[in-house]
């Protein structure tokens, strides 16, 4: 059977409808293709081909290909769980700003970072990596790491240890902390701040002495 081909006279669109004309299809002379559904446009098409959904409930399925160039809302589920959606970093140079002695209880050395959750439900990745050294191969430097905020529980997260023992203290080390930091349980999107902070057992500790450092924090999806 031939094709069978619908067309206006010239200079009229043609309007397909329903019998109260609350839903219809428009194809009109400036060469753009509406689509009405309870009275309220729903989608348009316009001659160079592009196209608008006029709700505000979309769901468009599954977008295999293509580049979006808007803004995407809160509600849209842009990633799976156990990915990373969000991160930040703060580094330090040797010698730097974050150069400092320590005593025998934690201090924080001023090297921070702060992380605003986009969810409540997701887990924070902890990564640091600090050059440290004392002044004696005697003694051992402690690092930990500080969570604050207004809406979650300050408190230590993670202790590491560089063991000066039996080296010379000039050489330094290095210190790599990785924790998870489950602060979901505040149900929070405030910013939550990671401080570094350390100590010795004695004698005294330099923090970004021996090495560049930086600690990065990561938001996970739950």
């Amino acid at each position: 059977m031939a094709d069978r081909t619908i067309k206006p006279d010239d200079t009229h669109d043609l309007v397909l409808q329903n019998n109260d004309g609350s839903a219809k299809i428009e194809v009109n002379e400036a060469q753009t293709v509406v689509l009405t559904g309870g009275s309220t446009t729903a989608l348009t098409i316009d001659g160079s081909g592009d196209t608008t959904l006029a709700g505000t409930a979309n769901d468009i399925g599954t977008v295999t290909s293509g580049t979006f160039n808007g803004t995407i809302g809160s509600s849209a589920t842009i990633a799976k769980s156990g990915m990373i959606i969000n991160t930040e970093t703060q580094s330090f140079s040797v010698g730097g700003t974050y150069d400092t002695t320590v005593s025998s209880s934690y201090e924080t050395t001023g090297l921070a970072v702060s992380i605003t959750p986009l969810n409540t439900s997701t887990k924070i990745l902890v990564l640091g990596s600090f050059g440290v050294s004392s002044n004696s191969s005697s003694y051992y430097l402690a690092l930990n790491i500080y969570r604050s905020g207004s809406s979650v529980t300050d408190e230590y997260l993670v202790s590491s240890t560089y063991n000066g023992f039996g080296r010379a203290y000039t050489e330094g080390g290095t210190i790599s902390p990785v924790y998870i930091d489950n602060p979901s349980n505040s149900n929070t999107t405030d910013a939550i701040t990671y401080t570094v902070h350390i100590k010795v057992n004695g004698g005294t500790g330099y923090f970004g002495s021996s090495s560049a450092g930086s600690i990065t924090v990561c938001e996970i999806k739950a």
